[in-house]
């Protein structure tokens, strides 16, 4: 496992804590790295297609996943926003 996790990306905000079933309480959140994917949205029944359609949402991982754009928090992108803000 690797110590580089969601919970501690610059990219991540928390959200909710979620309990699955036979499980420990889980911190689930947003990954904002990039912009918001397009999704499909269901209300009711998915297999009516007059029921969906089509919104946008940031990834939702676990606190504890991790992937090969982490950036600690504090990091690179705290440092340009510091810098910018001494431009302006």
């Amino acid at each position: 496992m690797t110590d580089q996790t969601c919970a501690i990306c610059h990219y991540w905000r928390s959200t909710e804590t979620v309990e699955f079933a036979n499980d420990t309480p889980r911190e689930i959140g947003q990954c904002r790295r990039h912009a918001p994917r397009i999704v499909d949205a269901f209300v009711g029944d998915a297999s009516d297609e007059h029921l969906t359609w089509q919104a946008t949402r940031f990834p939702v991982t676990s606190a504890d996943d991790w992937c090969g754009e982490f950036e600690v928090l504090g990091g690179k992108a705290a440092a340009f926003v510091a810098a910018v803000g001494r431009l302006s």
